[in-house]
């Protein structure tokens, strides 16, 4: 890192020392901590399950501010999630129970299924508790009805970074 005292004036050391941290993929984004999180393809996740699955899976590393351990990326395609989240925009995801008790309704998830890979907002299905409710904030998409049984992972998002 450039030493900020020293590009008017030219004293002192031109770099400043390195910072260690005590999270070991860390790397520095303008002096705010970040973690390198695992960038996967969002339509391999309905056969593997991040943190678990080899580095062929894994598309890059992305350094990402407020990001913790076991987080992860995918790059979202398509229109269903407009205005919230973009085509191509890079999705942090946390893993989470899926226990209907501890869910974040009206937050948005991806939910993994045997067939299916969702980014949507989730909702109680209040037609049928034993289901989950995937609304995409795209009113041309209606909202699919998941029952709780076939939900393999669901993953929090976090945060998304996209391009203008």
């Amino acid at each position: 890192m450039i030493n900020h005292a020293w590009l008017p004036t030219g004293e002192g050391e031109m770099l400043k020392p390195e910072k260690s941290s005590p999270v070991s993929n860390a790397v520095l984004v303008r002096d705010i901590e970040a973690i390198e999180v695992p960038l996967y393809n969002i339509n391999a996740l309905a056969g593997i399950r991040p943190g678990q699955a080899d580095g062929e899976e894994v598309e890059e590393m992305l350094p990402w501010i407020n990001a913790k351990e076991g987080d992860f990326a995918v790059r979202f395609d398509g229109d269903s999630m407009e205005p919230r989240v973009h085509d191509g925009a890079y999705v942090l995801l946390r893993p989470c129970v899926a226990d209907p008790h501890e869910l974040a309704y009206g937050h948005i998830h991806l939910v993994v299924t045997d067939d299916r890979v969702a980014l949507r907002v989730i909702r109680a299905n209040t037609d049928d508790i034993r289901s989950l409710l995937l609304v995409s904030v795209n009113d041309v998409y209606p909202p699919i009805a998941v029952p709780f049984e076939e939900i393999r992972h669901i993953y929090r998002a976090i945060s998304t970074l996209s391009t203008l």
